[in-house]
């Protein structure tokens, strides 16, 4: 069975809250990233499919602030940090609640480290 992406986390810990950015899909992004992953032979297909029946079992919020809201700053952040606008919803709003941002994304993980927030 594939691993989380960060250590520490399990299904059944109550000390993660996780949260996504409002209008993702957050299914869609991950199981594109594990589809390019099998291409790529990095994993094989029985191991995407229980990551995402395991990502599925997780209580992960939609952030209730719509996008809307943030446009200016997703800019701002994917000009600055070079970043795709998805990635700059994910560090936007990890900013903007003070939480911790898993990703395997060098770039986006620099861009955290360098906007002053907090990795997982």
């Amino acid at each position: 069975m594939p691993r989380l992406p960060w250590p520490g986390f399990s299904s059944g810990t109550t000390q993660w809250k996780l949260r996504k950015p409002s209008g993702f899909w957050i299914i869609l992004e991950v199981g594109n990233a594990l589809v390019v992953a099998e291409r790529r032979g990095v994993i094989q297909e029985t191991m995407s499919t229980a990551f995402l029946e395991r990502l599925g079992a997780l209580p992960i919020d939609t952030d209730p602030e719509p996008l809307t809201s943030s446009r200016i700053q997703l800019l701002t952040l994917a000009r600055s940090h070079r970043l795709s606008v998805y990635d700059a919803a994910y560090l936007e709003l990890s900013l903007r609640v003070g939480g911790r941002l898993a990703s395997f994304d060098r770039r986006l993980r620099a861009a955290t480290d360098a906007a002053g927030g907090r990795l997982a």
